[in-house]
């Protein structure tokens, strides 16, 4: 359901040839960059590709993959850019990756207006703003989806 949501005919006028691929990253340091590797070398030209962090875990586990969401992503943009994959998109889940009420493009006004607008504010509003900053993601998030298309 998320790859048809992501994918979809929004981001392209004709529907994709054939299903769109998806990887999990585990939780944690468990990247699951090797299987995003073997995924990526069986694409053919036109197909897509959705690598999947999920962030609604239990709060040790969820710190410790923010904390390295950075790095992970940095790795999955490699491993998509020698496989001649083109990034589609980086995008934010809210609030679980199994049932998002809303997806959104990390690093854009609409990653600004969902933080400014559209989560509930509450007691950890300051805690959840300290570790974004130093992350560079919000603590909030249920999950993160990288699309990339094989060129």
């Amino acid at each position: 359901m998320l790859a048809d949501l992501l994918i979809g005919y929004v981001a392209t006028s004709t529907p994709p040839h054939g299903p769109c691929g998806t990887v999990t990253g585990g939780p944690g340091l468990r990247f699951n960059l090797s299987e995003l590797s073997t995924a990526t070398s069986a694409l053919r030209p036109g197909e897509f590709i959705a690598y999947a962090v999920r962030l609604d875990l239990p709060l040790a586990t969820r710190l410790v993959t923010i904390a390295a969401l950075s790095y992970r992503l940095r790795q999955v943009e490699r491993i998509l850019g020698r496989a001649r994959v083109t990034l589609v998109g980086s995008f934010g889940i809210d609030p679980q990756l199994d049932s998002p009420s809303f997806v959104y493009e990390l690093n854009s006004a609409a990653a600004d207006y969902a933080d400014r607008c559209l989560r509930p504010r509450g007691k950890g509003e300051q805690l959840r703003r300290f570790i974004t900053y130093f992350c560079g993601y919000d603590l909030a998030l249920g999950g993160v989806v990288v699309i990339g298309r094989k060129s």
